[in-house]
């Protein structure tokens, strides 16, 4: 379950911090709010590609963070590409994704680097 979404200088937002308790969330506003960004936002910190035109027009580079609580009972199949990357006494994962004005970036898991297919 996604826990908190976390972005930086992402296309039109310069900051926001999103926190989510248990249950069914929903987004909403009005065209142009934002809520496309954020979608865009999870999906880069799940592994989906970067383009330089993310990145906020002032800002040197983006950054998404996600922090997911991970149950007791996960497959482990589940996160086979980050297993080796996150202490064993966690509860959570933290994904994380760095988009550079080239579009080129960095993925972090737990704070370790990581390749873009392992989130």
């Amino acid at each position: 379950m996604l826990r908190r979404l976390a972005v930086q200088n992402l296309v039109l937002i310069r900051s926001a911090d999103l926190e989510l308790g248990p249950g069914l969330t929903v987004l909403t506003g009005e065209t142009g709010a934002g809520k496309t960004v954020l979608a865009g936002a999870l999906g880069l910190v799940l592994g989906a590609a970067g383009d330089a035109r993310l990145v906020g027009p002032h800002a040197a580079e983006a950054y998404v963070e996600a922090e997911f609580d991970l149950p007791a009972d996960i497959e482990e199949a589940a996160y086979d590409g980050v297993r080796d990357l996150v202490p064993e006494d966690e509860d959570g994962l933290v994904l994380a994704r760095r988009l550079g004005p080239d579009g080129r970036g960095r993925a972090l898991v737990g704070g370790r680097t990581a390749s873009r297919s392992a989130l």
